[in-house]
């Protein structure tokens, strides 16, 4: 039994909580848990079962559990989903990367999520396995094979927070429908940001913030956009970005510490410093069609390198 700890149920929309659903689908012994459901977790391991945690604030509690109970009779598997610590400042950057590298010394295997950060945990666990994610496909009716028109589609998919930050993706659509005003623009999500902006206002410019919505829909209604935007401050991986690319969307990702590992592993992705820059891509048709066509050929992998994914998980996880 894989047990898998430190996805917060109360938001199923979350990035880790998909990551490990997308596990999920094709490995049948395995259970997660929400960040305090301590006694049921304490109580459901038995010897020889793994402990899979992720990232480092909820997973110390459960490694510590874990070593009470069993110590070497278990496996523990632990992926941080990147180094959090690079994204805090003072003291709490320092107590972030002891807990890093606490978990990290402390677990029998680490998964790394970004080729960017292999380095750092090898030097903390010898055992580390770069494997990044990928999606378990989902087939829809509607999966056309579009090309770049006259007027184009722009989405952005997570959380209305300062991190994702909201404010440039507005700033962007503006300058875009300055010059291309039959564009449009969708934000799908909810958060504590959503409040600030005037979303009956911003219907009128064609930007739309249309709340949240289940996974399954999400990943539905990004067919029907061409350009997939992230405009985050500091991420890894953002699972909206591998539902991007199986809808056959363009990906545009801000210039950030780990960008570039999403650019160089998927053709159809391409960085950006700023507004002006998405604005020069805008007016390049020529381009914007090639990389339509390279978004095509890249969801069209998406089935079997799902299947090699789930291979290195099983192995990594002993199952």
């Amino acid at each position: 039994m894989i047990h898998a700890v430190g996805a917060n149920k109360a938001n199923p929309n979350g990035g880790v909580y998909s990551y490990i659903a997308n596990l999920s689908y094709s490995l049948n012994d395995l259970q997660f848990y929400s960040y305090n459901e301590f006694f049921k977790f304490f109580n459901n391991i038995q010897d020889g079962d793994t402990v899979f945690l992720n990232v480092p604030k909820p997973s110390l509690p459960f490694l510590i559990l874990s070593k009470i109970k069993f110590n070497k009779k278990i496996s523990i598997v632990y992926c941080g989903h990147g180094l959090a610590y690079r994204n805090h400042k003072g003291i709490k950057k320092v107590v972030v990367k002891f807990c890093e590298y606490l978990i990290s010394k402390l677990s029998d295997k680490i998964i790394v999520l970004n080729k960017k950060h292999m380095k750092k945990y090898l030097s903390w666990n010898e055992s580390s396995n770069l494997i990044p994610t990928c999606l378990r496909p989902i087939e829809f009716t509607n999966n056309t094979n579009k090309q770049i028109g006259s007027a184009i589609s722009w989405v952005a998919v997570g959380s209305v927070d300062n991190n994702k930050n909201p404010k440039l993706f507005l700033e962007i659509s503006r300058v875009i429908k300055g010059l291309f005003p039959r564009d449009t623009f969708t934000w799908i999500g909810d958060g504590p940001l959503f409040k600030n902006f005037d979303v009956e206002s911003l219907k009128t410019e064609g930007i739309f913030f249309i709340g949240s919505m289940d996974n399954k829909l999400v990943r539905k209604k990004l067919r029907e956009h061409d350009i997939y935007i992230c405009t985050s401050i500091s991420e890894v991986l953002p699972i909206t970005i591998l539902e991007a690319v199986e809808s056959k969307c363009i990906i545009l990702v801000r210039n950030y510490l780990n960008s570039d590992d999403i650019t160089s592993r998927f053709s159809s992705a391409v960085s950006f410093k700023n507004s002006n820059q998405v604005l020069e891509l805008r007016k390049n048709i020529d381009k914007l069609q090639g990389l339509r066509k390279a978004a095509i050929n890249e969801a069209s992998n998406i089935s079997e390198s799902y299947v090699t994914y789930i291979k290195q998980m099983k192995k990594v996880l002993d199952v």
